[in-house]
């Protein structure tokens, strides 16, 4: 399988999460722009060659990512080695392929270096996230443990609030 530009010609990174014969498949891939104002963007697909060796670069798919998670499993997929070890989470259906049903429980990732982040760094954390019961305290949706400082994270609160914190504590 490739995945190419407009050009019929520029490999794009892309990785393939999930493929089904014949079902639904989930890949990712990494387009160099998107044109706005009406203009169509083409992404083509090549597939159907058994001799064709897999093209697959998600080193360049997730390049500049410290850590990305899709939860099929809790490898990372970005080649940063920041895989996840499952303290209490169990395997649901998402919005979009796997997700993991947490309730109290959590996947745990090894402190690094490269998950650090002082007061001055831009940084982004995403998440998808299906809450059934607001519960009383806050709730921890993606966060880096004030154990292995500096800290951040996204929660939401008991108000239906989300709220990103940090070294800076951005709310």
């Amino acid at each position: 399988m490739r995945l190419v530009a407009d050009d019929h010609a520029t490999v794009l990174p892309h990785e393939v999460e999930q493929w089904t014969a014949g079902g639904t498949s989930y890949l990712w891939v990494r387009v160099p722009t998107v044109a706005g104002g009406g203009a169509t963007t083409r992404v083509w697909l090549y597939y159907g060659n058994p001799n064709a060796s897999d093209a697959q670069d998600a080193a360049a798919l997730w390049n500049g990512h410290r850590a990305v998670w899709h939860l099929t499993g809790l490898t990372d997929a970005s080649g940063q080695g920041h895989t996840g070890t499952n303290q209490g989470t169990l395997d649901a259906a998402g919005k979009i392929g796997r997700a993991r049903r947490s309730g109290d429980a959590r996947i745990q990732v090894t402190h690094a270096a490269t998950l650090s982040f002082s007061a001055t760094d831009s940084f982004t954390l995403s998440a998808w996230a299906s809450v059934e019961t607001l519960r009383a305290r806050w709730q921890g949706v993606v966060t880096k443990s004030r154990d292995a400082a500096p800290w951040y994270g996204l929660w939401l609160s008991k108000s239906n609030a989300w709220v990103a914190g940090g070294p800076a504590n951005i709310t």
